[in-house]
C-alpha cells in the first residue's frame, strides 16, 4: 500500500516532489532544536492548491495522516510526524509565488510557502512593506505565521498576523477549497471565516494562500545617526552603525530611531561598545520606556516626534559630551 500511495502522490506532484528516502529527511524531519526527529511515510512538496486539494482528498481515501510543514521552525515539534512510517509531511516550501500585488488598495497576496523575509521583499517592490517581522523570517514561511497567529517584534503597534490578514485560501479536510482571498478592508457582506483558520495550527484546515495588509514605505528610513566634530553619519542598518564606532570612533552622542525589541538590542549593543557615549532612543512604543532606562540610553523619546523635540534632545546629549570632555581640576 505504501508505495502505490507514493505512486499516486508522485502522479499529483512529479516524482521529484515526493521524497521517501531518509537519508534526504533531514530538513523536513528535525526541528529547529533537533531534538524532534521524525520519520514520515514520505514528504510531499505541492505547487499549487489544487495539488493539495488532491493530495488531502488521497490520504483521507487512505486514511494517512498529514502533517503541514512551512519553515519547520517549531521549537515543539509540532511541524514533525508522529507515527513512524504512517504520516506524510505535507512541505509547503514550493508554494511561492506571488499572485497579486496592488499597492493602491494596499495589499499582497501570496501562496502560504513564501519565506517572511521574502514577502517583506515582495512588498517592497511596490514601496510598501509588512510590519511582521521576527528572527526566523528567513526560514518561516507567512502560512506557518498564519496558522500560528504569529506576533513578531512590531506587534504592539501592528498587531498580530491575524490583525494583517484579510483574506485565506484555505483546503478543507475533504479536500474542498475555501477560497476566502478577500482584499476589503471594510467587508461587511456574509461570515467572516479567515478567523477560524489563523491560529488554528493547522487542525481545521490547510492555508494555501493569504491576502495581506500592505503600509506605504516611509520616504526616508533611518537607523541610526552618529554625531562628531559636527558631522552626522546616517545609517540604515544597525551593524554598519556598531562597525563605524568600532572603526571610527568614540562618537559625541548616538540617536537610535529602531523600535521595539531591535531598538532594545540595538542599544545594548552600542553600551557594549562604549558605556560613556550619550544615547537617544526613539521608538514608536511607550511600554519601552523601562527598557530604555536598562540599557542606560540618556533620553527616551515616543513617535511622532517633532523636529524641535529632536534638537532639544540632541543638543543636551551634545551638552553632555562637551562637559564629559571639559578639563578637570585635578588634571590642570
Amino acid at each position: 500500500m505504501q508505495q502505490e500511495l507514493k505512486s499516486l502522490f508522485a502522479e499529483i506532484v512529479g516524482l521529484n516532489n515526493v521524497i521517501d528516502d531518509p537519508a534526504l529527511f533531514g530538513p523536513y524531519t528535525d526541528d529547529f532544536t533537533d531534538h524532534y526527529v521524525s520519520k514520515p511515510l514520505a514528504v510531499v512538496r505541492p505547487s499549487t492548491t489544487e495539488q493539495v486539494s488532491k493530495i488531502v482528498k488521497l490520504c483521507a481515501q487512505y486514511n494517512v495522516p498529514i502533517v503541514t510543514q512551512g519553515g519547520n521552525t517549531s521549537l515543539t515539534g509540532a511541524a514533525t510526524t508522529y507515527r513512524p512510517d504512517a504520516e506524510i509531511v505535507l512541505s509547503m516550501t514550493k508554494m511561492k509565488n506571488v499572485i497579486d500585488a496592488d499597492p493602491l488598495s494596499d495589499t499582497l497576496t501570496v501562496q502560504a510557502g513564501m519565506t517572511l523575509a521574502e514577502v517583506h521583499e515582495a512588498a517592497e517592490s511596490v514601496n510598501h512593506f509588512f510590519p511582521l517581522s521576527f528572527a526566523a523570517e528567513g526560514n518561516a514561511t507567512i502560512g506557518g505565521c498564519c496558522a500560528c497567529n504569529a506576533g513578531g517584534v512590531a506587534v504592539l503597534r501592528y498587531g498580530t498576523t491575524r490583525d494583517l490578514v484579510l483574506g485565506v485560501e484555505v483546503v478543507l479536510p475533504d479536500g474542498r477549497i475555501y477560497n476566502g482571498l478577500r482584499r476589503l478592508r471594510k467587508d461587511n457582506t456574509g461570515y467572516d471565516f479567515k478567523d477560524l483558520f489563523l491560529g488554528s495550527e493547522g487542525t481545521i484546515g490547510i492555508i494555501t494562500a493569504v491576502v495581506l495588509k500592505l503600509f506605504p514605505a516611509a520616504k526616508e528610513k533611518e537607523t541610526a545617526l552618529l554625531m562628531k566634530l559636527g558631522k552626522v553619519d546616517r545609517f540604515d542598518n544597525g551593524v554598519f552603525c556598531t562597525y563605524a564606532m568600532q572603526r571610527d570612533g568614540p562618537y559625541d552622542a548616538v540617536v537610535v530611531m529602531e523600535d521595539g525589541a531591535r531598538g532594545m538590542n540595538f542599544c545594548m549593543s552600542i553600551r557594549g561598545y562604549s558605556k560613556d557615549v550619550p544615547l537617544l532612543w526613539i521608538s514608536d512604543q511607550a511600554e519601552f520606556e523601562p527598557q530604555s532606562r536598562r540599557m542606560q540610553a540618556d533620553t527616551f523619546l515616543v513617535k511622532p516626534v517633532t523636529e524641535y523635540q529632536l534638537r532639544e534632545a540632541v543638543s543636551q546629549l551634545l551638552q553632555k559630551t562637551t562637559r564629559r570632555n571639559e578639563p578637570r581640576e585635578e588634571d590642570e
